[in-house]
């Protein structure tokens, strides 16, 4: 899909508002609604509308399983639809991929849960519990999306300066 063909509310990274203010259902819906003249041109309203349910249902399919690693194949399978439309569905709403989507969904898990005041926990225990097996990498993720460490955000949490 070429440049021109993106849908005009793209936001950068993976369409995904995981910043620290941005973590309830509404961050991960486009600013605007979708239409015939800002989506690529030939998604009609008919079709727009199919891949909204069909994300609506991956969405919680997802979020229900946030703490398993469950192969989006299965999610596809589960809300009903074939990986292929999954993907064109979720490239389509939110302008990136499924797997995409399931990661920065399970990277603002991991954040909330980091920034839980009294959440007598570890960053190791954090990542592991979201499916990051690879720890370096994990902390290297969760900086460049929020700007801090991981232990930075758990550290604020432990004293006192909690985010809700």
């Amino acid at each position: 899909m070429s440049p021109s063909s993106q849908p005009s509310t793209r936001r950068e990274a993976a369409q995904v508002d995981v910043s620290p203010k941005g973590n309830s259902p509404e961050a991960f819906r486009p600013e605007k609604s979708p239409d015939e003249s800002s989506w690529g041109g030939g998604l009609n309203t008919r079709r727009i509308e199919q891949y909204r349910r069909i994300v609506a249902r991956f969405e919680g399919a997802a979020r229900a399983n946030v703490e398993r690693l469950v192969p989006v194949s299965e999610l596809a399978r589960t809300v009903g639809a074939t990986l292929r439309t999954l993907e064109r569905a979720v490239s389509a709403v939110h302008a990136t991929t499924p797997f995409e989507f399931l990661r920065a969904l399970r990277l603002a898990e991991a954040r909330q849960t980091l920034s839980t005041c009294g959440s007598a926990t570890t960053v190791t225990e954090v990542a592991m519990r979201f499916g990051f097996r690879e720890l370096g990498r994990f902390a290297g993720e969760y900086r460049d999306r929020f700007g801090e460490s991981p232990s930075d955000t758990l550290r604020r949490s432990a004293r006192g300066g909690c985010e809700f």
